[in-house]
């Protein structure tokens, strides 16, 4: 399967990294967070079902540290809808992915 970046997911993605960059004065948790999300991906391309069906929006998601991965399959493509931290409101994922 292929993998497909949404511009919104992806933004999302390097916004945190950014955050816990400057949040800790080092990179160390954000190469750790950018491995945990790029074994994440790997697996997904070889299960791409594993992922739980969401409550929130038609799509299912994954759980990384304090972040969830929110995709759609589409054929042979797997489409990053979101890269979302846990605690914000579930509305504002709707209003993200919608």
């Amino acid at each position: 399967m292929k993998v497909a970046w949404t511009e919104l997911a992806l933004y999302q993605f390097d916004d945190a990294l950014d955050y816990w960059d400057e949040h800790n004065k080092s990179t160390a948790y954000s190469k750790k967070l950018r491995a945990k999300v790029k074994s994440q991906i790997q697996f997904l391309k070889e299960f791409p079902y594993s992922g739980r069906q969401s409550v929130y929006v038609s799509a299912r998601y994954v759980v990384i540290d304090r972040y969830s991965i929110f995709y759609r399959i589409d054929d042979d493509v797997i489409h990053i809808l979101a890269f979302w931290h846990n605690s914000q409101e579930p509305d504002k994922l709707l209003d993200a992915i919608n």
